[in-house]
């Protein structure tokens, strides 16, 4: 019988619990209707669906603008696929985790007790002894500091706490074997006597070490000479990082005890600070998560919708990123005689090309929206970007000015024309890449329109998609695809054909596709 689970968001927000029941469906998004309802932006209205079939959990995607990635692997829109708690799902910038919901609370069971005291019998309380006791509290101690600072200070006053040691210190040795005192009580005392390089070197290749006359040490004599009678150095490490060292010493010890309760303190140290790497690390990457997901909300919001009309003619966009920040480019900048459409891929993916891509778009929104026409606008923006040394941008800009149409091709190349009888490539004028050159002007190619034809415009997103065997999609498959099946939208079949090559993986860029056609 499979069990009940529940979703956890990663602030922590929980969803459920849900229990198995044959026919189960919950749909997430941010509509009104939807059971699991998430309030994160770049999520979809109807984004996916969760259900049970009596055998197993299965969430689908339902055709989401951003899809659905399961365990780091996007999965095919409208195909159940099977979820087990402890698995993630990444919706849009939203990470989900399934969990298993096990019943709160503490099971009880009555027993019989003997309810006649024993007046002879005597109780005795338990205490651990001391050094047990005095690691209980250095254990408590440790794991409850805020940060690795506090936790060395701790540490070194753990040491003393026992009485064995009167002086205590946390040294960093470098790569040129120069030590360094981090932290040192008392204060000021690393000036009193030397320090053994000896004890230091050991034991920063990881083993603890004490002083010892017989242990052939070169450099035991100086520290003995200093009336030294006790010493000991200890690792503390970070994962497999050991770059402090924990070195205490006495001359008068006024306690014998062991010195492995040092050493143990030591490793109760090292494994509170990777417990802290380990928090703020997790801390980390939320706060990256939060950010990148705040800015993909702003790159959806300057997308264009994903269908519209602008003068004579109506288009169809889908865009999705390979990475949470997507480096494509699409708008649409309506004028008083019609307006234009620019798509386009930043070179390279994430916050860097995302970047770029806002400032490209902006750049041409404002020189289109001033009333400058196309080819002057694209030359401008090159210009722009050149003087910067951003990364390369390529870019198909359309011009619908009075109700005719013409393309330039700003060293992108993966334009097809569509109709009823196939698909081909369609080649245009243009010039090279953005920020490849200044001072370049781009030439303009007019295309005439009829009835049932289109213009689609992917980016290498498509093409570059890597198959299992370690090929790429192609155009040519791309072609092929939208030839074979001509009475269907070629948006639909492109994307399904794009879902197929990804599979089980994930894309390889950001895919992003428009289709234009006459009203």
């Amino acid at each position: 019988m499979i069990a009940p689970i529940r979703l956890r968001d990663i602030d922590g927000g929980l969803y459920g619990p849900f229990h198995p029941s044959e026919g189960l469906t919950l749909t997430i998004g941010r509509a009104e209707g939807c059971q699991i309802r998430l309030s994160d932006p770049s999520v979809s209205r109807q984004h996916a669906v969760i259900g049970c079939d009596g055998k197993r959990w299965w969430v689908e995607d339902l055709g989401s603008r951003h899809g659905v990635s399961l365990n780091g692997s996007l999965i095919a829109a409208r195909t159940p696929v099977q979820i087990r708690p402890g698995d993630s799902m990444l919706l849009a910038g939203l990470l989900l985790s399934v969990e298993h919901a096990r019943e709160s609370g503490i099971s009880k069971t009555t027993i019989d007790v003997d309810s006649k005291a024993d007046e002879n019998a005597s109780v005795e309380e338990l205490a651990p002894p001391r050094r047990l006791e005095l690691l209980l509290a250095a254990t408590e101690s440790l794991f409850s500091a805020a940060n690795e600072v506090e936790l060395l200070d701790r540490l070194v006053g753990t040491v003393l706490r026992t009485r064995a040691f009167d002086r205590a210190m946390v040294v960093r040795r470098s790569p040129d074997r120069s030590i360094e005192v981090v932290v040192c009580v008392p204060a000021g005392a690393e000036q009193l006597r030397p320090v053994s390089r000896t004890l230091v070197e050991r034991a920063a290749h990881g083993r603890a070490v004490k002083l010892s006359a017989d242990a052939g040490f070169d450099s035991v004599h100086s520290i003995v000479s200093s009336q030294v009678t006790r010493a000991v150095a200890a690792p503390i490490t970070a994962g497999t990082e050991t770059d402090l060292v924990l070195v205490a010493d006495a001359t008068n010890a006024s306690s014998d005890e062991p010195v492995e309760l040092v050493v143990a303190a030591c490793r109760v140290a090292s494994l509170a600070r990777q417990a802290l790497r380990t928090a703020q690390a997790e801390y980390d990457r939320a706060t990256l998560r939060e950010d990148l997901s705040g800015a993909r909300s702003i790159q959806e919001r300057l997308m264009p919708s994903t269908e519209g009309s602008v003068g004579a003619f109506r288009w169809r966009l889908s865009s999705q990123p390979g990475a949470m920040v997507a480096g494509d480019v699409a708008c649409v900048i309506p004028s008083a005689n019609g307006g234009s459409i620019i798509v386009g891929d930043v070179a390279g993916k994430g916050a860097a090309a995302g970047m770029v891509m806002a400032s490209l778009q902006a750049h041409l929104a404002a020189q289109l929206e001033s009333g400058r026409p196309l080819h002057e606008a694209v030359s401008a923006t090159n210009e722009f970007l050149t003087k910067r040394k951003t990364p390369h941008a390529t870019a198909v800009a359309l011009d619908l000015g009075g109700g005719s149409l013409s393309c330039i091709d700003i060293g992108h190349g993966l334009i097809i024309r569509h109709s009823r009888e196939g698909a081909s490539v369609l080649l245009c004028e243009g010039g090279p890449p953005f920020a490849m050159f200044e001072s370049m002007s781009y030439d303009a190619t007019p295309i005439e329109l009829v009835e049932g034809e289109s213009i689609l415009i992917v980016t290498d997103g498509f093409t570059e998609q890597q198959l299992p065997d370690g090929s790429m999609l192609g155009m040519d498959a791309l072609i092929r695809a939208a030839s074979a099946r001509p009475e269907d939208d070629p948006v639909d079949v492109l994307l399904r054909v794009l879902r197929d090559a990804v599979g089980t993986g994930s894309l390889t860029d950001d895919a992003t596709i428009l289709r234009l056609w006459r009203s």
